[in-house]
């Protein structure tokens, strides 16, 4: 392992002991609560940082390590980004909630909406032992499984959703899109 590897390694080491130390113990007070609010975003950051880097980043052949092998690189270098938007859309929405604004669709969205198609593109590029065929195979579950779980939904939420008078066309797309997203995440990281 480079150097470079074991200094990021170990700044996350250290950043997740102070955090066990400080959620055991309860050490920091309000300050620690303050601090615990911004973990997800935090973790956001530095995981898909860490990913990215790992993914960017050239490994020695002295190192021993395996050979990147078809789109795997890609792949990671997708899901590392997907994580960076998503936590780049929190970030926006952070600062909405702390200007006392809740606006929807808004510039969070964003990275919201990037995430699950970088990740979704991601997990269907990874290598995997099967056939190529399986691939072909598995995008198929995915959807049917999502539109059988689509048309649930629909019936008991998303319709109304959609039908709603008043609302802009881009929020009622995002109001469908997201739950439509997760579903096929699962199904897709299920299938997998």
């Amino acid at each position: 392992m480079n150097s470079l590897s074991r200094t990021a390694i170990r700044s996350v080491a250290w950043v997740a002991a102070g955090m066990i130390i400080i959620v055991v113990f309860h050490f920091g007070g309000s300050i620690a609560h303050v601090v615990g609010q911004f973990s997800p975003l935090t973790g956001a950051f530095i995981g898909g940082s860490l990913t990215l880097f790992s993914a960017a980043i050239p490994m020695s052949k002295r190192e021993g390590t395996e050979p990147w092998t078809g789109f795997e690189r890609l792949s990671w270098l997708l899901i590392g980004l997907g994580v960076i938007m998503w936590g780049i859309g929190e970030t926006f929405w952070r600062y909405y909630i702390s200007i006392g604004q809740t606006p929807f669709p808004s510039l969070a969205d964003i990275g919201y909406f990037s995430f699950p198609l970088l990740a979704f593109t991601a997990l269907l590029l990874l290598p995997s032992p099967n056939v190529k065929s399986k691939r072909f195979i598995l995008l198929m579950d995915s959807l049917i499984s999502m539109g059988s779980i689509f048309a649930i939904a629909w019936y008991l939420l998303l319709g109304s959703l959609a039908q709603a008078p008043g609302e802009a066309n881009l929020a009622k797309f995002l109001g469908i899109y997201y739950p439509v997203s997760d579903i096929a995440l699962l199904s897709c990281v299920v299938f997998l």
